[in-house]
């Protein structure tokens, strides 16, 4: 059932993982499928992306024998996945609530959502010219069972448009599968319809769509999928690997005493890597970024360091990157606290440029800060290009057969053009997969001969930029990446198309956990 796929937190991370719910995925060599019940509530054209969904293959491809099964009333859904005949409900989210509230120890979480309008239509009896919500003043309405959403919101779109209830006999003791059958029969001046039974009526003469309620309530998570509490953590997302693309040093509170800080930023990559499945250190993967060293030591040398560099050569002579890497005591601390408290590295033999191999990838770690300045740095960072060449001739002496993914900080377009040009070809004679980068605080995507360039957003909560959580999938040499990233104005999570290069947005509550330990502040 199981895929291995790259998913993450990017600007920050992106991780190696696998998913189970609804989003199980399975090797291509794995015919097998998982079973999965899923109890709807109601049959809507409203939910056609589900259906479209299923009849497409969607969730077989995706490793997933879904049983739709027609479960009218969410009482009754949610009953069904309590007793375990079910594994997902679809219904109203108040369903889910109901259960909390009676200190259900297993109770039902909401993990997902498909509409986020309200699909009834008001549907008249009578032929109604500019129809206004006060002309249900001291009319009937069928509305279905109290508790339920439809009768809930309802009730919310009367109250956002100030509407005097007291006013209006709301009938909610007609059961919701019974409304279009009661109104034929004659009961009630109005009735609350899903399509495609609001449209059946009118053909067939009984009565007249006259408001969308949908329309009249706005926004609201009105039919979502839910599981049990152990379910949900049974198949929650685990990930493997966490890669970070650098300037960590501005995710904890600044402070004066560097032990602090160092402190600080190691909880707060562990909190991160811990909320997401990662609790072995050795599963991070960082590189420094240029807000991770002290950039203000040798600015006066740069440009010359810079010029004297020979790109074709590609190394720093020893005593320039003496020069060079000691400007890297944080990042020297964070490294030792991460990976080195038996072994520490010192500031004099803290490696320029690593590679290792895993079981389904090859990683290289790119240290593009080396020669950083202030913030100038754009076609002018030069980085020892002969150290790159060697990491991948040891991987591929290694295994030439694996997929090569780049973890750096800085895109290659800030390079010295000279050293660009190098680069890519080296990456190119490699077949390099990946290149994961930061900096630029925002995200984007593109492909540079076969090398798909990746470019996270940032980690810290700041008004001009993104926090971005990333996922995506490498498998058998195709790749795919998903960025989710925080709109600090509208304090929404949204998603980033990278191929069509547009945004999108999804409910804030899918990552509250993430947006919890980021400290995002409303």
């Amino acid at each position: 059932m199981k895929k291995r796929i790259i998913i993450g937190l990017v600007c920050v991370v992106i991780f190696l993982g696998v998913l189970g719910l609804l989003l199980g995925f399975r090797k291509d060599n794995d015919k097998s499928l998982t079973k999965v019940k899923l109890a709807e509530v109601t049959h809507s054209s409203f939910y056609s992306p589900l259906y479209v969904a299923l009849e497409k293959g969607y969730f077989k491809e995706n490793g997933i024998d879904l049983e739709l099964i027609l479960t009218p009333g969410a009482d009754k859904v949610s009953a069904a996945v309590l007793s375990g005949d079910v594994e997902i409900g679809f219904a109203g989210a108040e369903s889910a609530i109901y259960v909390y509230k009676q200190d259900e120890s297993d109770y039902l979480t909401l993990f997902a959502g498909l509409t986020k309008r309200d699909g009834q239509f008001i549907v008249s009896r009578k032929k109604i010219k500019d129809f206004k919500l006060e002309d249900l003043y001291n009319k009937e309405i069928l509305v279905g069972r109290s508790t339920g959403m439809p009768a809930l919101n309802f009730l919310n779109a009367l109250k956002k448009n100030n509407i005097d209830t007291d006013k209006i006999n709301v009938n909610t003791a007609v059961e919701f599968s019974a409304l279009s059958g009661s109104f034929i029969g004659g009961v009630g001046d109005f009735v609350n319809l899903f399509e495609p039974n609001a449209t059946a009526l009118v053909k067939q003469g009984y009565g007249n769509v006259v408001a969308s309620v949908g329309m009249l309530s706005g926004e609201v998570p009105y039919t979502a999928f839910y599981a049990r509490k152990s379910y949900i953590k049974d198949n929650e997302i685990k990930a493997d690997e966490m890669f970070i693309t650098g300037d960590f040093r501005n995710a904890a509170i600044e402070c004066s005493d560097e032990q602090t800080l160092v402190d600080k930023t190691i909880k707060f990559i562990e909190d991160i890597a811990n909320s997401v499945g990662v609790t072995d250190r050795t599963h991070i993967h960082i590189v420094p970024g240029n807000h991770d060293l002290e950039r203000c030591t040798l600015n006066p040398d740069l440009d010359e360091i810079r010029n004297s560099y020979n790109c074709c050569e590609g190394a720093f002579p020893p005593e320039v990157y003496k020069q060079l890497i000691s400007r890297f005591g944080f990042y020297t601390h964070i490294y030792n606290n991460l990976y080195s408290e038996n072994d520490p590295i010192t500031l004099g033999n803290l490696p320029l440029h690593l590679s290792k191999c895993y079981k389904d990838y090859a990683l290289v770690y790119l240290n593009t800060a080396i020669s950083c300045g202030n913030d100038n740095d754009r076609g002018a960072l030069v980085i020892g290009n002969i150290e790159l060449y060697e990491q991948l001739e040891y991987i591929k002496s290694q295994n030439p057969t694996l997929p090569i993914i780049v973890l750096a900080h800085h895109s290659p377009e800030l390079f010295n053009p000279e050293e660009k040009d190098v680069i890519q070809n080296i990456f190119l004679d490699y077949n390099v997969l990946l290149y994961l980068c930061g900096d630029a605080h925002k995200i984007s995507c593109r492909k540079i001969n076969d090398v798909l360039e990746y470019t996270t957003g940032c980690m810290t909560y700041q008004s001009d930029v993104h926090i971005t959580f990333a996922c995506g999938e490498l498998l058998n040499n195709n790749h795919e990446i998903k960025s989710y990233f925080w709109d600090s104005h509208t304090l929404q999570w949204g998603i980033y198309d990278q191929f069509n290069q547009h945004y999108k947005r999804i409910s804030k509550k899918w990552w509250n956990n993430i947006r919890r330990i980021w400290r995002i502040k409303k």
